[in-house]
């Protein structure tokens, strides 16, 4: 099973043949004339500079999936019934099944597909419906392509990639790496497809670069401000969310590598860090990211300034009380409670009641003291400080 640092990937679910069948189920009804399937090709379109920014070059982004289209005009109450029940066992587009495709010379060809991601609606006649649904093809992952890196090129292109470039057809596959700071998670490596690249699998995964809507991958600035990227990936699984929680995101590495397949030459293009991620409960789980300069180019700091301390109480880690505070009888006997923390310095039940002063994680901001003569009884006395 595949794997995105510790979660697996589920696979697609193949619908079970019923009792003493082998195989998966298979779509009951038939296609009626006109028929055919349609493939997505992705462009991605680069717009020089030169001629007012009219110039555009194209790039299709590999080659989509195939859709099955099914078109029943005139569908009676028998069949109707045994379509919603057939959806119904499929769980809508969770399981996969067998669909015989026709093809022209009036054969079948069985191809596993699934239902596309949207409602079945029905449009009911006098005595008859009209229904339209797509089915989308199930591609085995045993058949994904396999690369062999002739040579590494960093942030610029060679002589023999630039020379490739001209070419008037090109594939480029986009990777991305990404290493968590967490030793125990293994290398992650995402694409926009299922590919084997030097030797590396890449997982499919990734659904967009760049802001929604706009050609620009990458934003850099000559003024000195930090480069700023936005990946997209697929999350329909929930496994980027699993993968958030079971280990911190923020702050890993990512890097992202062009691979183009014309001349096997893999472009080194960008790499950086994480700074922040989404995960709303949609399909998509977007990243921001930004270079390794982000940090030190900060002009403030990286937590809020508060008097009360952010570390969780005794976790051995960023608090480690039981091992390095007085102990569970001097806080009693200073008025504390030694299982909690009101997680401020000089407080009844702070830093200071549990000896945990040097490892208070907040801003101790005393506020300062001035002194005044009192001169009314006729002698000068100091009163104590005020604030």
């Amino acid at each position: 099973m595949d794997q995105i640092g510790r979660i697996d990937v589920p696979s697609v679910s193949l619908s079970t043949g019923g009792p003493g069948m082998s195989g998966t189920q298979v779509f009951p009804l038939t296609t009626w004339y006109p028929f055919g399937f349609s493939v997505e090709r992705p462009v991605i379109v680069h717009r020089f500079g030169s001629l007012d920014a009219k110039q555009e070059q194209r790039y299709y982004a590999g080659i989509g999936l195939r859709k099955f289209q099914f078109k029943r005009p005139n569908l009676n109450w028998s069949e109707s019934r045994q379509l919603k029940a057939f959806w119904e066992s499929m769980q809508g587009p969770w399981e996969a099944f067998t669909y015989n495709v026709p093809n022209a010379d009036g054969t079948t060809s069985a191809v596993l597909v699934t239902f596309e991601q949207a409602p079945i609606s029905f449009q009911y006649l006098s005595n008859a419906l009209q229904v339209g649904l797509n089915f989308v093809e199930v591609v085995d992952p045993t058949q994904a392509p396999t690369y062999a890196v002739n040579s590494t090129c960093l942030r610029f292109p060679s002589s023999a990639l630039s020379a490739a470039l001209l070419s008037e057809v090109q594939q480029i596959v986009p990777l991305v790496h990404i290493r968590v700071r967490e030793s125990a998670v293994a290398d992650i490596y995402l694409s926009d497809r299922r590919v084997t690249v030097g030797g590396r699998l890449y997982l499919p995964r990734l659904i967009g670069i760049g802001e929604p809507g706009s050609d620009v991958l990458i934003s850099q600035d000559i003024k000195g401000a930090s480069d700023n990227v936005r990946f997209t990936f697929g999350n329909a699984d929930r496994v980027m969310t699993q993968l958030a929680n079971d280990t911190d995101l923020k702050y890993a590495e990512i890097d992202l590598c062009l691979f183009h397949v014309n001349s096997g030459i893999l472009l080194q293009l960008w790499k950086g860090v994480i700074q922040n991620y989404v995960s709303d409960g949609t399909a998509n789980f977007p990243v921001t990211c930004s270079d390794g300069f982000f940090q030190i180019m900060n002009q403030y700091p990286e937590r809020q300034v508060s008097r009360q301390c952010w570390k969780t109480y005794s976790d051995g880690v960023n608090c480690p009380w039981a091992t390095k505070g007085a102990s569970a009888a001097a806080v009693t006997a200073s008025g504390g409670d030694p299982t909690s923390c009101d997680y401020y310095l000089e407080s009844a039940n702070g830093c200071q009641v549990h000896g945990m002063a040097p490892y208070f994680g907040a801003q101790q901001a005393d506020p300062q003291g001035v002194v005044i003569k009192d001169d009314s009884t006729g002698f000068l006395v100091g009163l104590a400080p005020f604030d």
